[in-house]
């Protein structure tokens, strides 16, 4: 992944509605990956070359444009930064500066702010133009970031596009063709969103399949890896609310169904789902003449 900007700082843990510092130095780095999508990080860093400890960040966060907002908290004596998600304060986020110069805090946030939300003309923010925007530390690194798996209890954007790729994916063919079909295949402007069509009442009974449980379950917290668990998501204000993030993202551009290694189907929602449902048929019409080159059972050969 392209780093588009970087800020020293370290984690803080808020308990009983307190923050307390992780003690270890930190390096918070927004980039981009080869998809376009748009990463939040922050891995350990090394005091002495200022490097990464690990390969892999201890934190990455896929972020939908428009979802969070990066920011300094007003108390005074203290540096201390906010990775805000308005609708979802769960999920939000706090850190300690570790840069020397205080003086520099507010030109990160704008960089950090520039570089996890669009521009006024609703495209992707590039390596450049944040790094335009940010003090002399913040450049772009020429060494790539590995990204790793988000944790937490919450679901994100990455695992959200995966789970929903599996989902519609397994559901190919009639299931998911009826879905296709409530919906209309000429949908007015501006068309519907995931979750118009992804309803909870049409999905439970796809989840509750145990193979659909088994291709699911890597991409959701531990807790939430049973039949019962992920209907009960699929229901949840959270999940919605990603959804209808995941959809204005495809119908203003920001996503294209490219990104998400589908074939190339324009932008919208039901470009987005048509997508999947064309890859699925590839990939059954596939495993289809595989099956088919493989030795028969017996037809058409000679009798004893």
């Amino acid at each position: 992944m392209d780093v588009v900007v970087e800020l020293r700082a370290g984690r803080m843990r808020l308990a009983d509605g307190k923050l307390s510092a992780d003690p270890r130095k930190g390096l918070i780095r927004v980039c981009q990956d080869e998809a376009g999508l748009t990463h939040f990080c922050w891995a350990e860093r090394d005091a002495a070359s200022g490097n990464p400890v690990s390969g892999d960040p201890e934190l990455d966060i896929v972020i939908i444009p428009g979802e969070c907002n990066f920011s300094k908290i007003s108390r005074p004596g203290a540096r201390i930064f906010e990775l805000r998600f308005p609708e979802e304060k769960h999920r939000n986020m706090f850190f300690w500066a570790q840069e020397v110069d205080a003086a520099t805090d507010d030109d990160y946030i704008a960089a950090i702010g520039l570089a996890l939300s669009p521009d006024d003309d609703g495209e992707d923010m590039d390596t450049e133009t944040a790094a335009a925007a940010a003090p002399p530390a913040a450049a772009p690194a020429a060494a790539p970031a590995a990204a790793a798996p988000s944790g937490g209890g919450a679901i994100g954007a990455s695992a959200l596009a995966a789970v929903l790729g599996n989902i519609m994916s397994g559901a190919a063919g009639p299931s998911m063709s009826a879905l296709l079909q409530q919906r209309g295949g000429a949908a007015a402007d501006p068309g519907p969103t995931l979750g118009d069509v992804l309803r909870p009442e049409l999905l439970a009974p796809l989840v509750r399949d145990p193979d659909m449980v088994e291709r699911l379950s890597p991409f959701l917290p531990e807790q939430h890896r049973n039949a019962d668990s992920i209907a009960e998501l699929m229901s949840t204000p959270q999940f919605r609310h990603q959804l209808d993030l995941l959809s204005h993202a495809l119908m203003t551009g920001q996503l294209d169904t490219r990104q998400f290694g589908l074939p190339p189907g324009g932008f919208g929602v039901m470009d987005f789902l048509r997508s999947i449902q064309e890859q699925a048929d590839k990939e059954k019409a596939a495993g289809g003449q595989q099956r088919e080159q493989q030795p028969g059972s017996g037809e058409g050969q000679p009798q004893g």
